[in-house]
């Protein structure tokens, strides 16, 4: 192995380990909890993050789910997605949520008949427990995916992911989106190590 492959290799390792150790980068799995009753819903819904962000799911007749109330902490955003969605920045500024924890009661409405289920992709502000809580999704916030299925015994959930102090989460998978100046940087030393060694 020559000098620049080893030198570009060590680089890429130290980029991917620093990024990964410096902003507390993690992939959970199984991330989000649901318990049954509590509050004014029918179920309980705790979402990884900041500060301790749940919602609530209140059943409605003919296999609906809303969320009546809205938080005065921590702020989250949950949406409607499918499998091979990003979930990111980009993504919470351009999609309008199905349950939100701002000023007002969500006014969406979940349908899920006995049998469906559905992805769910949330971000919650990780700024709660600074004192910074600006409500502007960011690379660092947490970003994450859960299936929610309506069985015969109630809502349960399949599985699910978080991806916390990344740019974001790919739905459907444990695959978080790196952010932008470390992607960058890796598929730059690459680029130039497969440049030089074919000019060699």
């Amino acid at each position: 192995m020559n000098r620049l492959l080893k030198v570009t290799c060590v680089l890429v390792f130290w980029a991917l380990i620093s990024a990964t150790v410096g902003n507390a980068q993690t992939v959970i799995q199984n991330a989000v909890f649901i318990s049954g009753g509590g509050g004014p819903g029918d179920y309980v819904v705790d979402l990884p993050g900041s500060g301790n962000p749940v919602f609530f799911l209140a059943e409605l007749p003919g296999d609906q789910f809303s969320s009546p109330t809205f938080g005065i902490a921590e702020r989250f955003d949950v949406f409607q997605v499918v499998p091979g969605e990003i979930v990111s920045p980009t993504f919470v500024n351009a999609t309008t949520p199905l349950f939100t924890n701002t000023a007002a009661p969500s006014t969406g409405v979940l349908n899920l008949a006995v049998g469906d289920s559905t992805f769910l992709g949330y971000y919650v502000d990780a700024d709660f427990y600074l004192g910074t809580n600006n409500n502007i999704p960011e690379p660092g916030d947490t970003f994450g995916w859960f299936e929610l299925s309506n069985t015969v015994t109630g809502l349960e959930i399949l599985g699910g992911a978080a991806a916390l102090g990344f740019e974001g989460i790919i739905v459907g998978t444990t695959t978080a989106v790196p952010e932008p100046g470390s992607a960058t940087l890796v598929l730059g030393l690459v680029s130039a190590t497969i440049l030089r060694r074919r000019r060699a």
